[in-house]
């Protein structure tokens, strides 16, 4: 199968719908891989998930596109 993956501003409603449709279609063996994605993070929160993750991440600001807003923590 050949999915188009959402882009820019749609790409946190791409990643809700995604989950919505995994866990509908995981009795049938369906699913998209997507990378994990952590939504609805307040600010203050953001230090505390970059660590869960073992120090690295990619951070988004959900109201920039074309390439902007986004910070990557090693």
């Amino acid at each position: 199968m050949i999915a188009c993956v959402s882009g820019g501003r749609n790409k946190i409603i791409a990643a809700k719908a995604y989950e919505l449709l995994n866990a509908e279609y995981s009795d049938y063996g369906i699913r998209i891989i997507t990378p994990s994605t952590i939504h609805d993070v307040l600010k203050p929160a953001i230090p505390l998930w970059v660590q869960s993750m073992g120090g690295f991440a990619v951070v988004k600001n959900p109201y920039s596109n074309a390439g902007q807003g986004k910070y990557f923590h090693f």
